[in-house]
């Protein structure tokens, strides 16, 4: 703003003082330099000479100021936009823009989320007959969630710390091993799910669960998803087939598991088979072991110390394996995970 033809304003200033019978001048040459940063003496290009006509009879001095009331009206206006500091109107234009313009994470083909970055799981799972769509999203990650206790290729076993005493009343004991809070469900979440040139909403209930059955065909499916003013994207994708001939062997049994041997056929070349395995549901608490591989590698092996810890009161409690695609969208608030699924369900 301030860059506003200076050497208009010199003319138009010496103008004036031409036109006016009194000699005393009506601006101070001083300030205009020291506003624009150019010396009046010497800026002028080389093959511009001054009109003798316009310049003043006199050389100025510090006291001959005119006052600001006696200035006619253009040069009040031009004044004002002076006072602006260099370039901040637009600068500020553009940081008004930014913060109006909505963050946006694009969910990775092919990547998970670690269990204690999971913010949100979104389901698309296809049940032959229907296509059914799952879905939470917690204010925060899970501090009882650390890193895995065991390792393999394949899985990893993650194990619940019990080291915290007298952890007051809705206060757990988090991974680190000091009593925590546990995330509340994050409400007002808009998931959409879209494929083609159709769109279909899924609704949230009052305590944060998001069902329902889609009606938008076979697919491909995209995801969008807007939580707190975070839009999440996904690539569309649509629930790998069927495996075939899926047997899983246990050594052992379901009290004293030694290991487990999961084999099929027909594994998707861009899918993976996964399963999660938690402790027996009559103990509560992270204590479990996931495992994915290629599906098209057709097998997985369990080793027996990732099982017989959840092995408990009842017996392992293990629900078969999912043919799937897997997406992680990795926000400011923590990571969404997001699945394109068919269950199987084989038991040992």
């Amino acid at each position: 703003m301030k860059a506003i033809l200076p050497t208009f304003l010199v003319l138009l200033t010496a103008t004036l003082w031409a036109c006016d019978d009194d000699p005393t001048p009506k601006a101070d040459l001083d300030s205009v330099e020291q506003d624009t940063g150019l010396d009046l003496d010497t800026e002028l290009p080389p093959d511009v000479e001054p009109d003798a006509d316009l310049l003043p009879d006199e050389e100025l001095s510090p006291d001959q100021d005119a006052d600001e009331s006696d200035l006619p009206e253009e040069l009040e206006d031009l004044e004002e936009l002076d006072e602006l500091e260099p370039d901040q109107g637009d600068d500020e234009d553009l940081a008004d823009q930014a913060d109006t313009q909505p963050d946006h994470t694009v969910a990775v083909t092919g990547q998970r989320c670690h269990p204690n970055e999971m913010i949100g799981l979104v389901e698309l799972d296809d049940a032959g007959n229907a296509i059914y769509v799952y879905a939470w999203f917690k204010e925060g990650t899970d501090p009882t969630i650390g890193e895995a206790a065991l390792s393999t290729d394949a899985c990893q076993f993650f194990q619940e710390n019990r080291s915290c005493q007298g952890c007051a009343e809705e206060l757990v004991c988090g991974a680190a091993g000091d009593c925590v809070r546990l995330p509340k469900s994050r409400l007002g979440v808009k998931t959409m799910v879209l494929s083609g040139q159709q769109q279909q909403e899924i609704a949230q209930d009052e305590w944060g669960g998001i069902w329902g059955e889609l009606q938008l065909g076979d697919g491909p499916f995209a995801l969008a998803i807007e939580l707190d003013g975070h839009h999440i994207s996904t690539d569309p994708l649509t629930p790998p087939p069927a495996l075939r001939e899926a047997k899983a062997m246990l050594q052992g049994d379901s009290m004293a598991p030694e290991g487990m041997d999961l084999s099929w056929s027909a594994g998707a070349a861009d899918a993976f088979v996964f399963t999660h395995i938690h402790i027996n549901h009559h103990v509560r608490g992270p204590t479990f072991t996931e495992c994915a591989v290629d599906a098209s590698s057709g097998s997985m092996s369990i080793h027996g110390s990732m099982l017989a810890p959840l092995a408990v009161v009842t017996g392992l409690e293990f629900q078969g394996i999912q043919h799937l695609h897997f997406a992680a969208a990795h926000t400011p608030m923590g990571c969404v995970e997001f699945r394109w699924l068919r269950q199987e369900y084989v038991l040992p």
